[in-house]
């Protein structure tokens, strides 16, 4: 990484500047980079260059944590806020994708019914 992506990414040097924006660990967003990187990845043009990944996922992850409009998160990396709500879009796309089965696993009827058995019996609700 160079040192101009770093201080895109941190807006400092700071790891501690970096979490407090995002409010991930470096270490927990260079493997959402190493899940979802692949699928955002975009190839340069005769017309530009495209926008790197960790740019993207950074981005997208700071709209998240900070619930700032699109413009303003865009501002931040230089990119126009349509721009942004496209990379935005595209963050969740793959977030659901690779994620989703993993943290959503599909439930079958008899997990569900484990699970309603199990609630009711630790709250005595049913």
């Amino acid at each position: 990484m160079t040192i101009d992506m770093k201080k895109q990414l941190f807006g400092s040097f700071s790891e501690k500047m970096f979490q407090q924006c995002t409010r991930l660990s470096f270490d927990t967003f260079r493997a959402l980079i190493r899940v979802v990187g692949p699928s955002l990845e975009q190839e340069n043009t005769n017309m530009r260059e495209s926008i790197h990944v960790d740019v993207r996922v950074v981005m997208a992850i700071a709209r998240l944590g900070s619930g700032n409009s699109l413009q303003m998160c865009g501002e931040v990396y230089g990119i126009v806020e349509s721009m942004t709500s496209i990379i935005v879009r595209e963050f969740y796309v793959a977030i659901q994708k690779h994620l989703k089965p993993v943290v959503l696993p599909k439930l079958t009827k008899n997990k569900i019914k484990k699970i309603t058995i199990g609630f009711e019996c630790l709250h005595g609700i049913p």
